[in-house]
């Protein structure tokens, strides 16, 4: 664990007892439509760059065909080409879809769900239950995750920047290598949680359970509230944060 210096400085979708089935959004068939249009793409331009470079130099392409059928290639091939475009368009689209920037999923059940780095900057997600949810790399700046279930979930790389936590769940979660810089979470339940090489500046873990938890590696500075954490003593730490705490908080307040 590192101790660091002070650093230098839409439309809610309803989610109320709703069970959510959300599978990743960048979907296989999305990437295999995607990768199947590009070779279309490459295939159709290949072809008429063929056609219209043999028509300018007075070849005859195609020469066992009849011309009707010629002249049905002509006209086929920029159809062709337009619903290969239409479907690349409607691809990215679907791509565009992680996007769930302040959705509301205030109390959603959404356990196992593959959210993996899914933009969920903002949202509302208060009391949802996201026990083992696939989150790594999420996006989730800022979202309000009071009293959700986090139970198991991975949020390996996640971004939890300014994230509100205050009760939440989280036993037995990853959070390896997570942003949680100025993230709140007074009161949560960090207990076997794995917070190594996890950004832990400016974040506020008054009351916090730290049972079994992982700190080895993480990095705090001195705005991190360690006041009436719980449990400490229990947690893995590095011996010369675990000293540098003693001596800010001392052995009659602040950690318990």
């Amino acid at each position: 664990m590192t101790l660091a210096r002070i650093p230098i400085i839409s439309e809610p979708l309803s989610g109320h007892g709703d069970r959510f089935h959300l599978e990743r959004q960048h979907s296989r068939w999305v990437f295999f439509l995607v990768a199947f249009a590009l070779v279309l793409i490459v295939a159709v331009s290949a072809l008429g760059i063929w056609l219209f470079i043999s028509h300018i130099i007075n070849l005859s392409p195609l020469p066992e065909l009849p011309e009707l059928i010629k002249d049905d290639l002509l006209i086929g091939i920029p159809i062709a080409a337009i619903a290969i475009v239409v479907s690349v368009i409607y691809a990215a689209r679907k791509l565009l879809e992680s996007n769930l920037h302040r959705t509301n999923f205030q109390g959603a059940s959404l356990p196992e769900a593959n959210l993996q780095w899914v933009d969920l900057a903002g949202a509302k997600l208060q009391g949802a239950d996201l026990q083992r949810a696939d989150l790594v790399g999420a996006n989730l700046q800022k979202a309000d995750l009071r009293q959700a279930n986090l139970l198991w979930a991975n949020l390996e790389y996640a971004n939890l920047q300014g994230a509100n936590l205050q009760g939440a769940d989280l036993r037995g979660a990853n959070l390896r290598r997570a942003n949680l810089w100025g993230a709140k979470l007074p009161g949560a339940n960090l207990q076997r949680t794995n917070l190594q090489w996890a950004d832990l500046q400016r974040v506020d873990l008054k009351g916090a359970n730290l049972r079994s938890a992982n700190l080895q590696d993480t990095t705090i500075d001195p705005d991190t509230d360690f006041s009436q954490t719980r449990n400490w003593r229990e947690a893995s730490w590095d011996e010369e944060v675990y000293k540098a705490l003693m001596q800010r908080y001392g052995h009659k307040q602040g950690i318990a």
